[in-house]
């Protein structure tokens, strides 16, 4: 037979050719095409990786179903930390996605010479903390979002609407991370109106039990707790001790007010993984992570409980009411 009676007609050819080019389906669906390692350094809990997805099939559904995910947990362990982003390297994916800066640290650490592409969560100044060279080209193969603003002053302020009596608020951070003069704003503020503002700092996990038996011989009016990777680890005795000493409580993370926290005050959440997921994207899409800009929130919400214990005491003001994006009853 000749070569040209061995090739099938040219219309079978051209069905040949498309369906070569039709991924192959797996129970209606089609087989993935990426593979998506994420990265966590807290206990395995899926919520964040839940509204990840969740943002991310919305923003690019054509994608997410070529997409596959594999997920590893820490458990607030460094050694452990480092050992997953080791694996995770040697893995070899298509992309990695961390969903803290303490993970997007290690990875970074870890890297060999592959240059697989990162995406992070940060709740740090990803800038003043050295994870990227800068908002607008981060470089070293990342990119990602902040959930960062300097927003301490913006704290105070709305303890002050919330309880105007109170004139002695203290204010619980991570005093080795770097601010950029964030609690020198807040201080000032507070100085300003009459306010002294206790300065609750800690640096290690181990010092968070010795500052809450602080603030319970020091009775302030009110205390801000920030968003930390301290204070959220410790976040249900950091609770647990504001409500036993029934102390008003303004948290900075919305994890805080889910776990019987009084009042959230930070960047709205959606947008926050809105954001990540245009991040993911843009680099499953071929684009540069090093080259795409780490975004900030320009959204927040205030966000008040008045299933948190105590919250009908606290008489809070009629303005702070108001001024709320959304109210627990």
């Amino acid at each position: 037979m000749s070569p040209d009676k061995m090739k099938p007609p040219c219309r079978m050819r051209r069905l040949l050719i498309a369906v070569a080019a039709v991924p192959i389906l797996v129970h209606g669906r089609a087989s993935p095409r990426f593979h998506i390692a994420c990265l966590s350094s807290s206990g395995q809990s899926t919520t964040a990786f839940d509204a990840f997805q969740a943002a991310f099939g919305a923003h690019d559904p054509a994608m997410a179903v070529q997409v596959r995910f594999t997920h590893a947990f820490a458990d607030f362990d460094p050694q452990r930390l480092r050992h997953l982003a080791l694996k995770l390297d040697a893995a070899d994916p298509d992309l990695i996605l961390c969903f803290d800066f303490d993970a997007a640290q290690a990875v970074l650490s870890a890297r060999g010479k592959t240059e697989i592409p990162v995406v992070f969560r940060a709740h740090d100044d990803p800038v003043k903390r050295g994870l990227v060279d800068s908002y607008s080209r981060p470089g070293r193969g990342m990119t990602g979002i902040t959930t960062f603003r300097c927003i301490d002053d913006k704290l105070v302020e709305i303890m002050r609407d919330a309880l105007p009596a109170a004139r002695r608020i203290g204010f619980m951070r991570d005093a080795s991370i770097p601010d950029g003069g964030c609690h020198a704003k807040a201080q000032e503020y507070a100085r300003k109106r009459g306010i002294e503002l206790l300065d609750y700092s800690v640096s290690a996990q181990t010092d968070l039990p010795a500052l809450l038996a602080r603030i319970g011989y020091a009775k302030p009016d009110a205390v801000i707790v920030s968003a930390t990777a301290i204070t959220w680890n410790g976040r249900r005795d950091v609770i647990a001790k504001m409500d036993a000493l029934a102390l008003p409580a303004l948290y900075e993370a919305q994890v805080f007010v889910d776990d019987g926290g009084l009042m959230y005050f930070g960047a709205v959440q959606s947008d926050a993984y809105m954001r990540l997921a245009r991040a993911v994207a843009h680099v499953l899409r071929g684009g540069k992570a090093g080259e795409f800009p780490v975004s900030r929130p320009v959204q927040f919400e205030l966000l008040i409980n008045f299933k948190a214990k105590h919250a009908h005491s606290y008489a809070l003001s009629a303005e702070i009411l108001r001024r709320a994006d959304r109210i627990l009853e």
